[in-house]
């Protein structure tokens, strides 16, 4: 899978988009605003969330941590 990210709205928005190996887009994220991107906390619980919506759909993912 690969994942793309765009800011937008002057760098105060970013959105982003899961995509599978066929290039289907699994998951799209909108209006994800600057504090929470920018803040460690923040971006951690955002992308632990994306990927808890992909195994939802029975994804399988390798194990994953936020770097500290």
């Amino acid at each position: 899978m690969r994942c793309v990210a765009e800011s937008y709205d002057y760098d105060h928005l970013v959105r982003f988009r899961v995509f599978n190996a066929s290039d289907e887009a699994l998951l799209t994220w909108e209006n994800i605003q600057r504090p929470q991107f920018l803040d460690s906390t923040g971006l951690n619980s955002l992308i632990t969330s994306a990927r808890d919506k992909l195994m939802n759909r029975a994804i399988v993912l390798d194990p994953w941590n936020f770097p500290i």
